[in-house]
């Protein structure tokens, strides 16, 4: 009997192996893997920048969305200080938040799915560092609707 391989779309693992493309640029590095990577990801930011049409200092690099994510969280959060978030949306947030030492405020997605800004507004105090704000919120959202204002309907 075939047992089925369990693939956590939360965390964007596929069930399909890497493409060809994929395997080739493995193939092709793993014959440094016994070197560490440049310190500094000069060359990568760059390319990322150029390629988005923007400046290098607007580019951040890491491990991935949530290694990303810790680094800025490590970067501008306090021990104790508040990270509020919609949720259910991404769960590394609170995670990340707790990690670092915040008090993870987590602010309910509207009934339809969509962020409650004025709810996220709500939850501000002295002490908030990091509002995260998903882009779009859900996948359905596309643009002009990924977000509820407080006053007057949808933004982008």
């Amino acid at each position: 009997m075939d047992v089925p391989v369990l693939h956590r779309l939360a965390l964007n693992e596929s069930p399909y192996p890497p493409l060809p493309s994929v395997r080739k640029a493995m193939r092709r590095v793993v014959a440094q893997a016994n070197r560490c990577p440049p310190f500094h990801a000069d060359q990568l930011t760059e390319r990322i920048a150029e390629w988005c049409g923007v400046a290098p200092d607007c580019v951040a690099v890491g491990s991935g969305s949530v290694g990303v994510a810790l680094q800025l969280l490590q970067a501008v959060v306090r021990r104790g200080d508040t990270v509020a978030y919609a949720w259910r949306t991404f769960d590394a947030y609170p995670l990340l938040a707790e990690r670092v030492g915040a008090r993870p405020a987590p602010v309910p997605l509207l009934p339809d799915g969509r962020q409650d800004l004025a709810a996220l507004l709500a939850v501000l105090g002295p002490r908030t560092r990091v509002v995260v704000r998903c882009r779009p919120s859900t996948a359905g959202e596309g643009p002009g609707t990924s977000c509820q204002t407080p006053t007057d309907g949808n933004c982008i």
